[in-house]
């Protein structure tokens, strides 16, 4: 036949021109409605591509990166072949990641959340953690426990044919340590002195301290003091002493450096 004569070929069903989803599905039409079709692809290295029968669909999977060509013919029932096939280039990349969500950059919390995203509804994901290798995962992406400090995510989607985005999504953070208070002097105990003093530290540069003693204790109700802090007047019986830092952004130690003595006589 020639084209006078041969029926027309079309792809109204086809896949994006660039697109990291690794399967592929087309659908053709012809202005012959009984038309049948052939296609020629090109999916294997060293292999030359051979017209075949293909039907109205077509479905391809498991492409791995790299630019294809369909081409398809419509045949008629008379054997007539479209002379200019219907062709469709489109290019298989790998999965791209995004990080939707995760912990403040700086935060004093050990613990943190993370939800990500692919431009391949269907892919898989890898995370891997401070250098860790990668390992299955999934969003949302919950981390606990982790010790103060410097942190790194990064998070790279994986398809249905183990194709791994190559530039992984990365999420940076840090975990700023919570300030603890350590009481290094006070009284014996028990003691025959009506006066006590106190020192005591943290472990952060630049906190203030807060102080209870005795009622103020068991309330909770705490005030500004500094380390070497004096009591005096003391009366005979059982004391207890609480101080807790507080560092720049008001943050406490949520469990205050304790002390416990008896006073026994006067001095």
């Amino acid at each position: 036949g020639d084209s006078t004569v041969a029926p027309d070929t079309s792809i109204p069903i086809k896949p994006d021109a660039v697109t990291p989803i690794p399967d592929a599905t087309f659908g053709f039409s012809s202005n012959d409605p009984a038309a049948d079709f052939e296609c020629l692809i090109d999916l294997h290295t060293g292999v030359v591509p051979e017209w075949g029968s293909c039907g109205p669909t077509l479905q391809l999977g498991g492409l791995l990166p790299g630019t294809y060509e369909l081409q398809v013919r419509a045949v008629n029932e008379l054997g007539n072949l479209d002379a200019t096939p219907a062709v469709h280039e489109w290019t298989v990349v790998p999965p791209d990641t995004t990080i939707e969500s995760g912990p403040p950059a700086s935060t004093l919390s050990p613990d943190a959340e993370f939800t990500f995203s692919s431009d391949d509804p269907l892919a898989d994901f890898e995370c891997s953690l401070d250098g860790a290798p990668y390992s299955s995962c999934s969003t949302p992406y919950q981390l606990s426990a982790l010790l103060p400090g410097d942190h790194v995510l990064l998070v790279r989607a994986s398809n249905s044919v183990n194709t791994v985005d190559p530039t992984p999504a990365r999420f940076e953070w840090t975990i700023r340590p919570r300030p603890e208070t350590v009481i290094l002097t006070g009284p014996n105990d028990p003691t025959d002195s009506s006066t006590a003093q106190f020192t005591f530290m943290s472990n952060l540069e630049n906190v203030t301290f807060e102080c209870a003693l005795d009622e103020a204790a068991d309330a909770g109700v705490f005030s500004a003091c500094s380390s070497g802090i004096t009591y005096t007047d003391l009366i005979f019986g059982e004391h207890t002493f609480v101080v807790r830092a507080v560092d720049a952004d008001g943050n406490v130690d949520l469990v205050p450096a304790e002390w416990e003595w008896s006073v026994e006589g006067l001095a």
